[in-house]
């Protein structure tokens, strides 16, 4: 075994793609019940992860199907029900598929047009009522399907014996911290760029969006930091680990702590504290906090594969 690239390209888009997703479906679930309108006053972080998601999953997809090899082998995999392989398969087209659906019908929403275009566009009430109760529909189907396929991602390799490190459940809760994580902070990333401009056209509403997503964007770091330290700490402890793998990975293994924890949680930690001080420092720490977040994902999924594999897998630097 070696460190499966591809699959790292992979599951890293995949995982961003429904995390974006189920944050942006499950805020547009809660304003839409609350506020009992389809153009609720969360529309546009809803609206970008319906459209974000779809081509980052469809691009995942792709990649770890160039780790197959072949494209027989797809087919087989999809034919075996009694795999977690094969949920994975399944689970992740259907998550595309919805992920499709959802995005058409945020097209089809005049919630999804710029503001000014919306004066121009005449939906019966009764139009908008059936495409937001849509809407909700397929993103709760979204949300459930992307979570059995990280939970399916995840059992491939805690049910492999013979890597007694991936033995555990806490590879799931890993991926599902990651994949909240990620789609934290792309949908973050996206309102901070949209600050300058709503800040100049006077909209204070950007604020509190950027305060909330502060907090989440806490929240998401120290459930990554519990879960993977929490899962190093068991790895520390099985004698079937030998000094060697841990030694070639030390680097590695505090890089991805350091950079990928440590400093964002600082940075996020002193952002959301002083969000009524200094607000205009939140987009700041949500642009790096992203940076760092996604070079400590990729980082935790090699670190994955090289608990399994001979060193030295990785350049001297580390």
């Amino acid at each position: 075994m070696a460190v499966e690239y591809f699959m790292v390209f992979g599951y890293f888009l995949i995982s961003m793609a429904i995390g974006a997703f189920c944050i942006g479906a499950a805020i547009d679930i809660w304003k839409t019940t609350k506020e009992g309108n389809a153009n609720h006053s969360s529309v546009r972080i809803s609206s970008l992860a319906a459209t974000i998601s779809l081509p980052l999953v469809i691009l995942g997809i792709t990649s770890t199907l160039f780790h197959l090899g072949r494209m027989d082998r797809f087919y087989n995999i999809i034919m075996e029900p009694g795999s977690w392989l094969t949920r994975e398969a399944w689970s992740a087209g259907l998550f595309t598929a919805c992920s499709f659906i959802y995005f058409l019908l945020w097209r089809r929403s005049a919630t999804f047009q710029e503001p000014s275009r919306q004066r121009a566009i005449m939906e019966t009430a009764a139009t908008s009522q059936e495409s937001s109760r849509q809407r909700v529909i397929i993103g709760a189907v979204g949300i459930i399907l992307g979570i059995t396929a990280i939970l399916s991602m995840s059992m491939i390799y805690s049910t492999v014996k013979a890597i007694p490190a991936w033995n555990t459940t806490l590879i799931f809760y890993m991926n599902l911290s990651n994949a909240f994580a990620l789609g934290v902070f792309l949908l973050g990333l996206i309102l901070a760029f949209d600050y300058s401009k709503a800040k100049a056209e006077g909209k204070p509403k950007i604020l509190t969006q950027l305060r909330s997503f502060t907090g989440f964007g806490l929240l998401a770091i120290v459930l990554i930091g519990v879960t993977y330290f929490t899962y190093q700490a068991q790895i520390a402890m099985l004698p079937q680990v030998s000094g060697m793998v841990v030694k070639s990975t030390t680097g590695l293994l505090s890089a991805r702590i350091i950079l990928g924890i440590l400093i964002p949680l600082v940075i996020i930690a002193y952002a959301w504290l002083n969000s009524i001080k200094k607000p205009s420092f939140m987009p700041i720490a949500l642009v790096s906090s992203f940076v760092l977040v996604v070079a400590g994902d990729i980082m935790a999924r090699m670190l994955h594969f090289l608990i399994a594999v001979q060193p030295p897998v990785i350049p001297p630097i580390f």
